[in-house]
């Protein structure tokens, strides 16, 4: 198959590398909206200077979030048309795309997550405005409610939705687990830069939260890997098996990382926040690069799921 995406005929290899790259964004988005509530309204101690502003500031990076992952939603949309109908163009798919959003599973599933992304988006336009203090206590466990439904969601994108419920769990606890970890990293670097003396007291309570994250993570991975990938020659012989070492590398990389801070950094995270500032930049592009491997990987057979 081909696609005309600028004019030009290319393989399906540019298809399925842009349908990763939306995949990925779209994920990185509602996860940083997610995750950057939980650091202003649990991880944020109340009592220091600059916490007010700085929560604002979260509240806000999550509401922008929130438009963006709707959009890449959208944008998702056609693209999996010309995955479904084999055309060769964008223009072509055209024609399909009312029947893609109301007569198939993928169509239905994208209306509840637009609806989900949309009322997400009003809660947290309600919490950030200031006059509206005496509510945003009942807002909060709402917003976090719809956010965390909105991450639920992502596996049935991909294997998901082709696969025994039994597998399914194990598939969303890693997406929220990954939600929680990688979109809590913003935050945390964006509080070191604007609140330092705040940055000790977030990053010790985020602790506690990232190695519940880390143990589901490594739970529901090594299922996941032993059911899709299915034997050792397959971790090693197929794209699917690389895509998963590529994680698991990148997940050392970000085990690694996560272990300087909290052993090297920490103690001195209010006073000298330089070090901390450089670890978390890259443990923001490592998850970046982990996001990307996880959108490549949902859009390959696995061989173990396939009986290949």
């Amino acid at each position: 198959m081909v696609l005309n995406l600028f004019g030009e005929r290319v393989s399906e290899t540019p298809l399925q590398l842009l349908l990763a790259a939306v995949r990925a964004s779209y994920l990185g988005s509602v996860s940083v909206a997610l995750a950057s509530l939980v650091v202003a309204w649990l991880l944020l101690p109340a009592s220091l200077d600059g916490v007010g502003a700085l929560r604002r500031r979260l509240l806000w990076l999550s509401h922008c979030c929130l438009p963006l992952a709707m959009l890449l939603a959208l944008g998702w949309w056609p693209l999996i048309g010309v995955q479904m109908t084999g055309v060769e163009t964008l223009g072509e798919v055209r024609p399909y795309l009312e029947v893609i959003l109301f007569q198939t599973f993928f169509g239905g599933e994208l209306r509840v997550r637009l609806a989900l992304l949309a009322l997400a988006w009003v809660l947290v336009a309600l919490a950030c405005w200031s006059r509206l203090n005496v509510v945003v206590k009942e807002l909060r466990g709402a917003a976090l409610v719809v956010l965390a439904l909105v991450a639920l969601l992502q596996p049935m994108m991909g294997h998901g939705a082709s696969i025994a419920p039994g597998y399914l769990w194990p598939m969303t606890v890693h997406v929220l687990a990954a939600a929680l970890w990688l979109g809590s990293l913003p935050g945390l670097l964006i509080g070191c830069i604007l609140a330092p003396s705040a940055a000790g007291v977030m990053l010790s309570r985020f602790s506690l939260l990232g190695m519940g994250c880390v143990v589901a993570l490594l739970i529901s991975g090594l299922f996941q890997s032993a059911a899709l990938v299915g034997s050792w020659e397959a971790l090693f012989n197929t794209s699917y098996g690389v895509l998963v070492l590529l994680k698991g590398i990148l997940f050392l990389g970000l085990l690694a990382l996560a272990a300087i801070n909290r052993f090297c950094w920490l103690a001195r995270a209010e006073h000298s926040p330089g070090g901390l500032r450089v670890t978390l930049g890259i443990e923001i592009l490592l998850g970046c690069a982990m996001l990307l491997a996880a959108a490549l990987l949902a859009g390959q057979p696995p061989p173990g799921h396939m009986g290949h």
